[in-house]
């Protein structure tokens, strides 16, 4: 079973809730988190909690450790508010034991406005912040094997 979460929810508690038949055939997870500080992920995973996520990031990388988990990865997806956050992202994989920190340009789902959807583009060769963007991925943390730069790698060059 892999579960795709915000991980919110999954804490301790809930964990246990689960029939331990089943918890043993969850084998991965892909969280989806957006952000590398308190205040871009208030704005981009409204709602959320900081903490609670950190919390839980710590107890499912426990999960990865010592199983039942093989594959845990964390998504940010890349937007004007948390590009340059990406290096902090890969640290904050690499704090919990995360085995993949994916990232992938942020696509047009119908949530945003023409405006706001161009506003927040910053992987468009026209957006103004575009090449700051491209300075960004030159990182060398981003370079470690554990980083997926999906739909974003042609930006390397």
């Amino acid at each position: 079973i892999h579960i795709h979460t915000n991980a919110q929810l999954w804490t301790p508690g809930i964990w246990t809730q689960i029939d331990a038949g089943v918890r043993a055939y969850i084998k991965s997870a892909e969280i989806s988190i957006d952000a590398a500080s308190p205040e871009t992920y208030a704005l981009n995973r409204r709602g959320g909690k900081w903490d609670r996520l950190l919390r839980n990031l710590a107890f499912i990388g426990g999960l990865r450790r010592e199983g039942p988990l093989e594959f845990v990865k964390i998504h940010m997806v890349v937007q004007q508010n948390n590009f340059r956050e990406m290096p902090a992202f890969f640290e904050l994989g690499k704090q919990f034991g995360i085995d993949v920190v994916y990232f992938s340009r942020l696509a047009d789902w119908g949530t945003f406005d023409e405006a706001e959807l161009t506003r927040r583009s910053v992987h468009q060769a026209n957006h103004p912040l575009h090449g700051e963007l491209r300075r960004v991925l030159q990182d060398p943390r981003l370079r470690d094997p554990s980083v997926d730069l999906g739909n974003l790698t042609e930006f390397l060059s």
